[in-house]
């Protein structure tokens, strides 16, 4: 890619984000969401630039910091060279995360999220590895089934339950 996000050898294709190898001063940028929302707007921009034939503006990334939650009312946050963390530095995360998003709905469900999250708990799976699992949460034996009696010959007419099933059969 060169500064422009333009990729190398294609006409009129564009790259940012994760599938983008953008290079500054020799280095690649990271793949962060930091870098792909800084390419968003300055790539539209240059499309409406090429579009009225004026030169466009190379990208040039602008470092804000880091933010990393590491667990509840835990993160390690550096923004602009400052060092915040522990439960400041989540509530730093926690501000940045929702001032981040785009509409007042997704605000409102992060809110509820993080709501239901504080009253539940966290939401906990299992996983099984190779068909074996750790035996914790497993189905225990219970009473053995009970035989079922031998259903009656079927007759000539069908009941109202068989006309609805094929009803919706066909």
């Amino acid at each position: 890619m060169d500064e422009y996000n333009r990729v190398v050898g294609q006409q009129n294709v564009y790259a940012i984000g994760d599938c983008a190898h953008l290079l500054e001063n020799g280095e690649p940028l990271a793949s962060t969401a930091q870098v792909a929302v800084q390419q968003g707007p300055n790539l539209g921009r240059n499309l409406v630039k090429q579009a009225l034939g004026e030169p466009m503006k190379p990208f040039k990334f602008q470092y804000r910091g880091d933010l990393v939650s590491v667990g509840a009312l835990d993160a390690v946050c550096s923004p602009y060279g400052w060092s915040v963390f522990g439960a400041t530095g989540w509530l730093l995360f926690k501000w940045v995360y929702f001032s981040k998003m785009p509409t007042m709905q997704n605000r409102f469900r992060l809110l509820s999220d993080w709501l239901l999250h504080s009253l539940q708990g966290p939401t906990v799976a299992r996983l099984h590895y190779n068909g074996q699992s750790d035996g914790a949460n497993e189905p225990q034996p219970g009473p053995a089934p009970q035989p079922v009696a031998a259903a009656a010959a079927p007759s000539a007419e069908p009941n109202a339950t068989d006309r609805q099933t094929s009803l919706g059969e066909g």
